[in-house]
């Protein structure tokens, strides 16, 4: 028989959403009654699979009206953590990681990458293709924002950092 390592037992466990390094008291997340976590590849198709995960997930919850929005923010969200990872030479390419929380009318999309520093909406040109990802969640989210775990959450990158927007009314706490 093989010896057991704790350590190993991490990898058979559903990551609890990073804690807020400026607000440690997580008490926020028992408003959420309906939980699911994803870890992605920083890849190419990374957007598109968290975009199914999220549709398959709200029509099993019974919110598909928030099904639209909510893939298209995540894909906003997804392809800001994809790019920036993509943008570092790293020994090893981090992954990005998805949860969905929701209650019976919202959803709380939250994804976290390895890159510690908070996003930023950038003014863009009218003829430009890309960079209006966080105006269209900052515009269309019900509340948005960003935060860095303690550097414990994940050692490798001095914790990271989550960027989290709820769908629907605003009107429980937030990350």
């Amino acid at each position: 028989m093989e010896a057991w390592d704790r350590r190993d037992n991490a990898t058979l466990v559903q990551p609890a959403v990073p804690p807020n390094r400026q607000r440690p008291d997580n008490r926020w997340l028992l408003a959420w009654d309906r939980r699911s976590f994803l870890e992605l590849g920083s890849y190419e198709q990374a957007p598109g699979c968290a975009r199914g995960h999220v549709r398959n997930l709200l029509a099993e919850w019974n919110l598909e009206k928030h099904s639209d929005l909510a893939q298209l923010i995540i894909s906003e969200l997804i392809t800001n953590s994809v790019l920036a990872v993509r943008g570092l030479c790293w020994t090893e390419r981090p992954a990005v990681r998805l949860w969905v929380l929701a209650d019976a009318s919202r959803v709380n999309l939250l994804v976290w990458d390895a890159l510690p520093g908070a996003p930023q909406p950038r003014v863009v040109g009218h003829d430009e293709e890309s960079g209006r990802g966080l105006f269209l969640v900052q515009e269309l989210s019900a509340a948005w924002g960003s935060y860095l775990p303690p550097a414990a959450y994940h050692p490798a990158y001095a914790g990271g950092k989550v960027t989290w927007a709820i769908i629907g009314p605003p009107a429980r706490p937030t990350p």
